[in-house]
């Protein structure tokens, strides 16, 4: 099975575990969201190691993976 990307949070989102993760008293109020704003990790192998990379978007972090499988199929 393929990794999938996943959400990182953020100090400056407003999401309930964003909150919980970086509280408003050690990293200032905002406005709370519903969804999260942080960025997205890929997170994929090479030669053996474990790597990652953060991205802004779901999509872009997605289409990163799929290069990154494309290039190991290649192999």
């Amino acid at each position: 099975m393929a990794p999938e990307p996943e959400q990182v949070g953020s100090p400056k989102c407003g999401c309930h575990d964003c909150y919980i993760d970086y509280p408003p008293e050690t990293h200032g109020e905002r406005p709370p969201n519903s969804a999260c704003v942080g960025p997205w990790r890929a997170r994929y192998r090479t030669g053996g190691k474990h790597r990652s990379k953060t991205l802004p978007s779901r999509a872009e972090a997605t289409a990163f993976l799929a290069t990154t499988r494309r290039g190991r199929n290649a192999s």
